[in-house]
């Protein structure tokens, strides 16, 4: 490859995590849980990964900016996430922009939401929305996004100025 074509400015980190599974709460991360993942094998991630390690591994990069996507922390307690990250950012310097964790069929987003809203590195909410677990499914289950209920939450995002970070398998998007 030419140097012509490489990019030598800055780049901001668009989709980073950072945790502490011995400290922190995800269900998915603790030793004895290995949950379905598109990926495979995720053992290698459960581990400690925090600002310090992603500087190492973004060395020579020009990474100037992340942005901390939520980490399927435990959904009982989305806020002490966000306020985990906040956390990192005040005494690490990164993240610079958080996607927090809002499920949006739940009975209590509205108060979630605001509560999300509330802390300023807060950009986005990210609430993944199932559907069809393979291609040949398509048709045959909806995802949330079908949901009055959920449609209902991610209505009430606009009033706080916050985006949605929409992760789902590019099949959920085609017809047959």
């Amino acid at each position: 490859m030419s140097s012509d074509v490489l990019w030598n400015g800055p780049i901001v980190d668009a989709h980073q995590h950072f945790w502490d599974p011995t400290v922190n709460n995800h269900p998915w991360l603790q030793p004895g849980a290995l949950i379905p993942f598109r990926y495979g094998d995720y053992s290698a991630i459960k581990r400690r990964y925090l600002p310090e390690e992603y500087r190492v591994d973004a060395a020579g990069h020009g990474v100037c900016e992340t942005v901390y996507v939520e980490t399927e922390w435990d959904p009982t307690a989305p806020i002490e996430e966000t306020r985990y990250a906040t956390g990192l950012a005040e005494r690490k310097g990164l993240p610079s922009a958080i996607v927090a964790q809002a499920w949006l069929d739940r009975d209590d987003v509205s108060s979630i939401i605001a509560r999300q809203a509330a802390f300023p590195l807060v950009r986005s909410v990210r609430h993944k929305p199932g559907g069809p677990a393979t291609p040949d499914a398509v048709g045959q289950q909806q995802s949330l996004m079908s949901s009055e209920t959920w449609r209902r939450g991610y209505a009430l995002l606009e009033r706080y100025g916050l985006h949605f970070d929409l992760q789902t398998p590019w099949w959920t998007w085609t017809r047959r």
